[in-house]
């Protein structure tokens, strides 16, 4: 049984928020059923910003646990491998010491400029949508301004080069150059950020696909991880509004998503929760997994229990 808890979670057991019985009958089921809870290259990073004894204390609650265990690789890698099919995990005796692996550094190496990267570009995003009064564009204009946004960044195009060449388009005759302004404005800064951390990792069609929220039913049968991050950002936007901003906490809970049809028991924030489960049923996952509201232990005890029956 793979358990993937949200770092809400651990953070409120780190504080001492946690009923003492409430926290031993988790650990008794987690003992009582070889369950591994795991400990992602996402975790790490969701404690960056915190403070050094709290941080320090999350860690220390990963190693409370009965058996705990890293994925050599994140589902989304092993998606995009042939053959891969499963996660892959090696047991962490030792939280700290696992993270000061030369391995475990590189990997967070890789991730650790996306948490600023992905919040920025989407909130210049989210702010240009609210001037503008667009909060989508269709995904007809999307279709036709995104591989020409891409051709013209290559070039070294300015914003204004942007435009100007847009402005060609069929799907922008008779639009006002306002309304392009800002579309451009939009997404130009996420797919500038997005090329510059991972200019490798993702291709143009996936880059379009994912921006455009396009592919998610090609993906749910043959890359799940891939879909549930899809949708979950997808939710996520049509949560926004003039009172509710983008977070930078919302790209990491997109980035734990992955691991949801890797794992039998998954944990998230209301918002989170309330997302992904609108997609159940819709995807094949490795695992069936219960996707849980964080802050609700004993639910997670309850649901370790019945799946050891």
């Amino acid at each position: 049984i793979r358990v993937y808890l949200d770092a809400a979670d651990i953070a409120r057991i780190a504080d001492g928020r946690v009923d003492a019985e409430e926290l031993a009958s988790f650990r008794t089921a987690l003992e009582d059923t070889n369950a591994v809870v795991i400990f992602s290259v996402c975790h790490p990073w969701d404690f960056q910003d915190a403070e050094a004894s709290s941080k320090e204390r999350r860690f220390q609650v990963f190693d409370s646990f009965p058996l705990v265990a890293w994925p050599i690789r994140s589902p989304i890698q092993i998606e995009n491998e042939p053959g891969g099919k499963d996660l892959e995990l090696i047991k962490v005796k030792s939280v700290r010491e696992h993270l000061a692996a030369p391995e475990v550094q590189a990997a967070l190496a890789l991730v650790r400029p996306l948490k600023g990267v992905f919040h920025s570009g989407e909130q210049s995003g989210l702010e240009a949508d609210r001037a503008s009064k667009d909060h989508r564009p269709t995904a007809r204009v999307l279709q036709e301004i995104l591989p020409a946004i891409l051709e013209a960044m290559r070039q070294g195009s300015s914003r204004e080069e942007v435009i100007a060449k847009l402005l060609s388009l069929r799907a922008f005759e008779g639009r006002d150059t306002a309304e392009l302004k800002s579309l451009v404005t939009t997404l130009m800064p996420v797919l500038e950020q997005v090329q510059s951390v991972l200019p490798d990792e993702i291709g143009d069609d996936e880059l379009l696909s994912r921006v455009m929220g396009t592919h998610a039913p090609q993906l749910a049968q043959a890359k799940p991880a891939h879909y549930m991050q899809t949708v979950l950002a997808e939710e996520k936007r049509k949560n926004l509004h003039e009172n509710r901003t983008r977070k930078a906490s919302d790209m990491l809970d997109i980035q734990h998503a992955q691991f949801l049809p890797y794992v039998d028991v998954f944990t998230g924030d209301r918002e989170t929760v309330d997302g992904l489960r609108r997609h159940e049923g819709k995807f094949r996952g490795i695992r069936a997994a219960r996707i849980l509201p964080a802050t609700k232990l004993c639910d997670v005890t309850r649901a370790i229990r019945e799946l050891a029956e």
